[in-house]
């Protein structure tokens, strides 16, 4: 599990609330977040669709939605296009009440898509190539067009308008199955950088 640094202030969700965020991008991206909790997200099916959103671009017409969500105890990012549904879920159980650190990238020339929890690589596919337009905002914490809500922390909420590696994260995050205290968890080396909502600076909304 991750350990947090000590005085980190995050944003609580008991499954109605949502934060708003602009979105800027639509081809190359990067998501980053921390989250913590003990309940286990929606997962009727085998689409990421199904699960409790945590980051989502989502519309009525499902032709170029987009969403990372807690899909039962484990991470999904999926996409929905006219082409249908495509899925990837990681492999560690979030739920365990310690904190995660979760990271997507997306590179719309081939589809390749990342999905690293706690810094490590647990599921990469090959999506659609489409640009993904979808909404002209984020939300964070629940769907904007369902029920879809998630329970328990998020923080320091990241998008990129660019593709980065593993190595521009974690060289600045502490990973230890210990009781070491972190004493840094920024990103330091990503560019385009178009997003951040945290704590201090995020608007949340009921729906």
């Amino acid at each position: 599990h991750v350990e947090r640094p000590e005085g980190s202030k995050s944003a609580s969700f008991s499954g109605t609330q949502a934060i708003k965020a602009p979105r800027t991008f639509t081809n190359d991206y990067t998501i980053s977040f921390w989250m913590k909790g003990t309940t286990a997200g929606g997962s009727t099916t085998t689409s990421w669709v199904s699960g409790s959103a945590l980051v989502e671009s989502d519309t009525t017409a499902n032709t170029s939605d987009w969403g990372i969500t807690l899909h039962g105890s484990v991470i999904a990012y999926g996409t929905t296009t006219a082409a249908g549904d495509f899925t990837i879920k990681g492999t560690t159980s979030v739920t365990d009440g310690y904190w995660h650190h979760i990271v997507v990238n997306r590179t719309q020339s081939n589809g390749l898509v990342n999905l690293f929890v706690d810094g490590a690589l647990e599921a990469t596919g090959t999506g659609p190539t489409a640009v993904l337009p979808a909404s002209g905002e984020l939300s964070i914490g629940r769907s904007l067009q369902d029920a879809r809500g998630f329970t328990g922390q998020l923080d320091d909420v990241r998008i990129y308008s660019s593709v980065l590696s593993d190595s521009d994260f974690y060289s600045s995050l502490c990973f230890t199955s210990g009781s070491t205290t972190c004493t840094a968890n920024s990103l330091t080396n990503g560019t385009g950088y178009t997003t951040r909502v945290n704590a201090t600076n995020s608007r949340s909304e009921e729906h």
